[in-house]
């Protein structure tokens, strides 16, 4: 019998982890408010992992907007050349 994929966030009942629940574990993970099964705080190293994660979904997003700005500023310049 194959187990059933078991949900991750009550939000939506999926399987796969949405980006704000994402987010929020890393988060979670990085102020320390996460415990292991023992009742122990998260590492240090596992703190620092998820502020690098974290840092490279925001800078992921940030280059993302500015990629969005120049294609925009180039269809302008396409638009302004056709008239």
């Amino acid at each position: 019998m194959k187990d059933e994929p078991k949900t991750n966030g009550p939000e939506d009942g999926c399987a796969i982890c949405g980006e704000e629940e994402i987010l929020r574990f890393y988060s979670d993970l990085l102020r320390g408010e996460m415990k292991t099964p023992s009742g122990q705080e998260a590492g240090l190293g596992d703190r620092l992992k998820a502020a690098e994660a974290l840092l490279k979904r925001r800078t992921a997003g940030q280059q993302e907007q500015e990629s969005l700005r120049r294609l925009d500023e180039l269809l302008e310049e396409v638009r302004r050349a056709a008239d």
